[in-house]
């Protein structure tokens, strides 16, 4: 199936109309396969067929294959397009995006301001947000703005592997601070 679309997308033996739909058809086929690299590629073409809403779905997707290929700077741009593309109400794929990326590449300021517009609209998983945004505070030198952000998640119901994050989190701080 992707030989054939492939053959018939660079043979442009399809309609201008049809292009948008054998392209997504590709992504789709690409993505079961794994193969980010070629995802990628289709993904762009798909940003320019597409309206504004698809064309910021379509960057934000090529945002997440370029990712996981490890390329966090390209992923950054495409994740930066497709919150540029209005209207920007659907945001969440590529603010969360952004600001994995951005956290990864340490880049604090950029990464919290991707995420806590998400976190401040109670988007879910609201318990991870706010202990992203808690390690971002920590990393920023803002501890005491870290607290609540910890605190936060234990009270949403923050268990196991979460609750000892946010602990271990809060323990080191009150112990720096010298709180008991």
């Amino acid at each position: 199936a992707r030989a054939q679309l492939d053959e018939t997308l660079l043979g442009e033996l399809v309609e201008p109309d049809d292009e948008r739909r054998a392209v997504e058809l590709l992504c789709d086929v690409l993505m079961r396969q794994g193969d980010d690299a070629a995802l990628e590629v289709a993904l762009g073409r798909l940003a320019q067929l597409r309206d504004e809403a698809g064309r910021a779905r379509a960057l934000a997707a090529q945002g997440a294959s370029r990712a996981r290929l490890g390329r966090l700077g390209d992923a950054l741009e495409s994740y930066r397009a497709a919150l540029a593309v209005p209207p920007a109400d659907d945001d969440v794929q590529a603010r969360v995006g952004l600001g994995e990326a951005a956290f990864a590449l340490k880049r604090w300021d950029e990464a919290r301001a991707a995420l806590e517009p998400l976190y401040t609209r109670g988007v879910a998983p609201r318990i991870e947000r706010a202990l992203r945004l808690g390690e971002i505070a920590e990393r920023q030198g803002r501890a005491d703005e870290a607290v609540p952000f910890y605190e936060a998640a234990l009270q949403e119901g923050a268990h196991a592997a979460d609750a000892v994050r946010a602990y271990n989190a809060l323990a080191g701080i009150f112990r720096a601070r010298g709180d008991d």
